[in-house]
């Protein structure tokens, strides 16, 4: 199967008040994370990544995607084109605060191969890692690369997604915190 980036033109940045099923998407790392006030799983698809944090009952879905991506409608929260850096804060029910903000990060070709070389050699414990396969105009294929801190109360995510078609790199910063 040929595993390989949608255009950077393409890409948007959601999120819903729901779960999204897994489904949807072509999933090729998942890793979960469990603790007393919270469970999160990240996904690392083709476009981007899914992370899923659920407490009480309560769920938050943030999905980096093609906007070519078929997702339900329903209790969508955000949905911008990845084509300009933003970023969000949302409080939900006086006791989660989730914050995000995303960029694109264009790299001239020898800046753009170290931080896929830097990227290759994060250490796997701190995240969640994948290399795509080439495109073919590109000798190295696309990585994403997801780093999870977390903590009692917050989990602070960071995710990497290179677009070597583009010397592009795809950064986005979540997290979310229990209040109460």
């Amino acid at each position: 199967m040929l595993t390989v980036r949608p255009k950077i033109s393409e890409l948007s940045f959601r999120v819903f008040g729901r779960s999204l099923h897994p489904e949807l998407f072509e999933i090729f790392a998942t890793r979960t994370i469990t603790r007393e006030q919270y469970r999160l799983r990240v996904d690392i698809t083709s476009s981007g990544h899914l992370l899923t944090w659920q407490r009480d009952g309560m769920v938050l879905s943030e999905v980096a995607s093609s906007q070519l991506q078929p997702l339900p409608s329903g209790l969508q929260l955000f949905d911008e084109s990845v084509g300009a850096p933003s970023s969000c804060q949302l409080t939900i029910d006086d006791s989660i605060d989730y914050s995000f903000r995303f960029q694109l990060d264009p790299a001239e070709s020898n800046t753009f191969a170290t931080i896929q070389n830097e990227l290759l050699k994060s250490t796997p414990c701190e995240g969640l890692m994948f290399q795509f396969q080439s495109s073919g105009r590109m000798a190295l294929g696309a990585i994403s690369y997801v780093n999870i801190q977390s903590r009692l109360n917050t989990v602070h995510v960071r995710a990497f997604h290179t677009f070597p078609d583009a010397w592009v790199v795809m950064k986005s910063e979540s997290v979310f915190n229990v209040t109460q």
